[in-house]
Formats: C-alpha cells, structure tokens, sequence
C-alpha cells in the first residue's frame, strides 16, 4: 500500500491497495478519518476494523464496485464512481442503526446492525445517490439529502412523517413504533417507488404521486389510504383494525396476506387477493375486477369479476372422491368466478370432470347453469337479478371463448349436457336452446359441436343425443334449399355414423337433399351406400323430381341430364 497527495475529499491522501487476479482487495484496521482509494482495477473491496474512518473516497475505483463494510462505526460519506452500472454496497453497522451519505451512481445498498436490517435495489437505472439516516433533522438540510436519489430512513422518531422530495427515486421507511401517519407530497418522475414496512403504529398512508409504486409490508395497524398512485402492495396490513378502507387511485392493487376482516375500494382498480381468508365484507367501486390465489371469500362472489386461482379449482376437484359433501360446497361459489373467458374454458373441463368422478349431477347442472347464467350477465349492460340471468341462461347455448382453444370448451360443455340431461329434466329441455343455437348460426360452434358428436356415434349413444341430433336435422331441413355452403363437408363427415338410428338417418338424408347441390348429393350417396333402400329412394327421387328443381341445384345447368341419368343408374346398379 503506497500513499502520496491526491485529495479526492478534503484532507484526503489517497491510498493503493494490492488487487489480487480476481479484482478483490483488503482494508484492513487504517486509523485515518479520509481516505481516497486510487486502485483502477478493484472491483471487490473489504473495509474492516476502520474505527476512525469518517469518509472513503472509491471513485477511482471499478465503476461497478461491490463493497463491504465491517466494524466502520464513524463512517459517514462514501464516494463510488459516477458510470457504469452502479455499485453494490454492504454494511454491517455493529450495535447502531447506518447514518451516512453515498455520491455517485449505486445499484444495491443493505446494511444489517444488531435490532435490524434493511436492503434497497435500483430499478432500471441506478440511483445517482443514497441517503441513509435516522435522523429527521437531516432531510431539513440540503446539502445531505437533496442529491440523493434514494432515501433510507429508519425507525423516525415522529408521528407523522412527510416527505417532498421531487428528486427522490426511492423511499424506504422501515422501524419505529411512533410513526403514526405517512405523508407523500412529491417525488421524482421516473418509475418512483415507495416501500414501507415494520411500522406497527402507522394507521394512514397519503401519497400524491401519479406514477409511483407503493409497497407497505408488515403495518399492521394501516386502516386508510388516500391520495393517487400507479400501483400498491400491501402485506401484512390492518391485522389490529380489521378493517382497510382505501380512497387512493391507483390502477392495480394487490393485497396479500392480511388478517383484514372489511374491505372498502372507493376507486375502480385491477385488485389482487393473495390468501386473505377472514375477509368476510367488501365494498368495492364499480368496474373493478378481482383476481383471486387461495380460497376466494364468499364476500367477493357476486361483487365484482371474480378471477379465480385455476389451481385451487382443480385440487378441489381432484379431491372430490375423499371430501364430496365439503368440495362440492366449495365449487358451487367458486366455479361460477370462473365466467371470464379464458378460466371459464377450464372451469367447463373441470365440470366435466367433476362428473366422471361421480358428483351429483343435478348439482353438476346447477353450478353450470350458474357459470353460463354469469358469464352471459357480464356481456349484457342492464343489471338483472339472479331469477333474470338463469332465465338467460337456459335459453341461450352460448360461450365466448379464445379461438385457440374454443372448440374444447363447447365439446366440454356438450358432453356435460350428454351426462346430465337423462338425470336432470332443466338439463333435458335445455336441448331446445341446443337446437336454436344451430339453427341460429349453421356455421358456428354450436353446430360444429353437434356435428362433431353426431360423428362420434357409438352404441352408447344416450337417446336424448339422439333426440337432439334429429331435432337439428329436422330444422335444417327447412332451411331454405342450397342456403349452406359448407353443409357439404358437414354431410360428408357424417356418413361414417350412417345406419346408427334409423329415425336420424331419414332426418339426416332429408337435410342432404334439400342442402346440397347435386353432384354433392350423389357423392354422399354412393358414401353411405347404394344397397340401402332409403338411398336408393332418394336416388329415384332425384331422377323423378323436376327438371328445374335438378336445373337449380347444378354449378352447370347442362350438367342436369347427366346427373339424372347418374342417379338411375345408381339405383338400378343395386336393384335386386
């Protein structure tokens, strides 16, 4: 270590220490109050047992420097350098609380002393700055404080703390049984942050900063909020009071693991509920909408849209065979929450497992019903009570779900019809909302669905599906003549199932030949199978019927003969 005049403080001698391959260094025991360290090259650096060290000039130093404190009881100014990407400060404070000023640009600073800790991280660019005090006198003086980006102010020795400060990045506050009352003015403009915690006296927070984020953790007393922020977290709050009333704007807020019994929102926000289980009253503003990880309280249901834990869902659902009574309780509130469109797909899953493992499924029917009777209720303006939206619900077949994934949920919901609808007489009727779905909209989903099932045809097939499918049949073929283009890929892909009921098949052959061009109509004929008398009328058929009714139903209107002449010979070739 070599020593020579080069002040960077006042009074200052400047100091090289040997950096080993690794850019590590050692200070070890120097009894000087200022000291400049003019090492280049060192990045990690120990400073220990400096008792009279009062200020640690590094800005020669690495510019991303990490550093470490130890038994530097009198320091109170340190120097690190003014680029790159901030340094990384650690001070271990003995028996007493840090009480000191860092120039320069930093990334982390944390100090830990024998009643505490704390640690505070830049966010995107690194503060040009930190002051770390106990003293409230400090902030007064501007030549201590006013240059810092962060402030780290510990156990405040005031009831009520406020804080104008428009060149603050970070706040952190922490310790202290006085601080009753926290007040935010102003602070700076780029992505400001506010973090609180282990104050237990402190009751209401007021924070007028637009874009700011504000974290409070551990105040347990906290019942009121006021004032204009981006976002808020709260941890651990109100647990005395029971009760947290916020009138503080804020586009997202998150409450996690409180005790808080009564919760009221005066302004619409995105809310988060992470695992707060005794909140049993909720008052909250129109438009907001929850989210929900852990059991979802009974208050919410009903209040808001309710985002529920995926998750929790299917756990109960999985462990309906050991708890039936408890589970399905619980999925009676819960399920309904999932009516948004993305978790209402899975909630039309879970339902459907829920009835393969044998639920009742009078009360299967019953929550699905309420899931539609919400999910319908959120796409319409007027508010209706629940008497109004179950009738909705029973008259309309009708999801909103992602495109990517809606067919799933439509088949979902289809099968769980299938289930129910021998057992249950709503689930039974609710087969005419089936049939006008498809007869509203050919094309869409519904049809689709039905089309698909027909598709699958098997000797399970329950006669109710079956009664279902000749109702579809039945309505399309009083559609008016070739109204559907794409009725011919349907028809095709339902020969497979052909001879499965003969109620069908005739209802089935009526819709092929009202719907279908000619040439399409013979293919699907010859696909069935020409030795099947029903096909070989409907061949005859088309060979009796009027030279204009084949005329209108070719692309090509010389292409009628041909095509008569087709269908006789068709039905001759089977003939005996």
């Amino acid at each position: 270590m070599q020593e020579s005049d080069n002040p960077s403080c006042h009074n200052t001698n400047a100091l090289w220490v040997d950096v080993d391959s690794n850019g590590g260094g050692e200070f070890i025991g120097h009894c000087g109050t200022s000291v400049a360290i003019a090492s280049a090259q060192l990045q990690y650096l120990d400073v220990v047992n400096c008792t009279e060290l009062v200020c640690l000039d590094l800005s020669q130093c690495h510019s991303d420097c990490h550093i470490t404190f130890q038994n530097c009881p009198s320091l109170k100014r340190i120097l690190v350098p003014n680029n790159g990407n901030g340094a990384v400060l650690h001070f271990d404070s003995g028996t007493h609380m840090p009480s000191l000023q860092v120039e320069g640009r930093v990334d982390h600073f944390d100090a830990c002393w024998s009643s505490g800790h704390c640690s505070v991280k830049s966010v995107g660019t690194p503060w040009q700055g930190v002051w770390v005090s106990h003293h409230l006198k400090d902030i007064s003086q501007p030549h201590v404080s006013s240059n810092a980006d962060c402030w780290v102010i510990l156990s405040p020795a005031t009831s009520h703390l406020v804080i104008d400060a428009p060149q603050v990045r970070y706040c952190y506050i922490s310790g202290g049984k006085q601080l009753q009352a926290l007040s935010v003015v102003c602070l700076g403009d780029i992505q400001p942050q506010i973090e609180a915690q282990a104050l237990p006296a402190l009751h209401s927070v007021d924070v007028h900063s637009p874009t700011a984020s504000v974290y409070l953790r551990d105040c347990r007393s906290l019942i009121q909020l006021t004032g204009a922020v981006t976002d808020l977290h709260l941890t651990q709050v109100a647990q005395r009071a029971g009760a947290l009333r916020t009138e503080m704007t804020s586009e997202r807020m998150m409450l996690c693991h409180s005790a808080v019994e009564s919760l009221e929102i005066k302004e619409p926000t995105e809310l988060s509920l992470m695992h707060c289980p005794s909140l049993n009253k909720v008052m909250l503003a129109p438009l907001t909408t929850v989210q929900c990880q852990g059991a979802v309280p009974d208050a919410l249901l009903g209040v808001a849209t309710v985002v529920v834990d995926e998750s929790l869902v299917k756990s109960l659902v999985s462990a309906y065979p050991q708890y039936p009574e408890t589970i399905m309780v619980k999925l009676a509130t819960l399920i309904p929450s999932m009516s948004p469109s993305v978790p209402c797909l899975k909630a039309l899953q879970l339902l459907q497992q829920l009835s393969e493992l044998g639920a009742p499924l009078e009360q299967v029917w019953k929550i699905r019903l309420d899931l539609s009777a919400m999910h319908l209720a959120s796409r319409t303006k007027r508010r209706r009570d629940s008497t109004s939206k179950t009738a909705i619900a029973l008259s309309h077949w009708k999801w909103q779900l992602p495109d990517d994934l809606c067919r799933e949920g439509w088949q979902s919901d289809y099968q769980l019809w299938a289930k129910c609808a021998p057992v249950v007489p709503e689930a039974f009727y609710y087969r005419h909302a089936m049939v006008r779905a498809c007869a509203n909209h050919p094309d869409g989903l519904a049809m689709q669905t039905v089309m698909y099932a027909m598709a699958r045809h098997s000797n399970q097939t329950s006669t109710d599906e079956i009664d279902l499918w000749c109702e579809v049949m039945d309505v399309m073929a009083a559609k008016e003549p070739l109204s559907l283009a794409n009725w011919a890929t349907q028809a095709r892909m339902l020969t497979a199932r052909y001879g499965g009921d003969q109620q069908l098949d005739r209802a089935y052959l009526a819709t092929c030949e009202r719907l279908l061009h000619l040439k399409d109509l013979l293919d699907v004929l010859v696909r069935i199978g020409c030795h099947h008398p029903e096909v070989r009328a409907c061949l005859l058929n088309i060979a009796q019927r009027s030279r204009d009714w084949r005329e209108e139903r070719c692309d090509n209107i010389h292409e009628a003969d041909s095509f008569r002449a087709k269908a006789i010979a068709l039905a001759i070739s089977r003939v005996g």
